[in-house]
């Protein structure tokens, strides 16, 4: 059991650490993916509002937002809601 560990608890963080893929922080290809939809919230009729989250190319974009920041923000997801779209993180 590593729960109050923080030997063991380091070494979970620091194996999954390097099952991370550099590629898939940026969404470069193949984590690349065209112009995306997806429900956002309900209007007051029923229907779906979607938010859009926007196309990366082969060569990736903007870096996503890791665990530990969308935890250290309160955020829910990799980009924050804005307009009816969803715009990734910009450094």
């Amino acid at each position: 059991m590593i729960r109050g560990d923080p030997d063991r608890i380091a070494a979970v963080v620091a194996f999954l650490k390097t099952l991370t893929v550099d590629r898939l922080g940026i969404q470069a290809v193949p984590f690349d993916h065209p112009q995306l939809k997806v429900p956002k919230d309900h209007k007051t009729d029923g229907s779906l509002n979607l938010a859009t989250i926007p196309e990366v190319g082969v060569g990736g974009g903007p870096p996503l937002y890791t665990f530990e920041e969308i935890l250290n923000q309160g955020r829910f997801s990799n980009a924050t809601a804005t307009g009816g779209s969803l715009e990734s993180r910009s450094l």
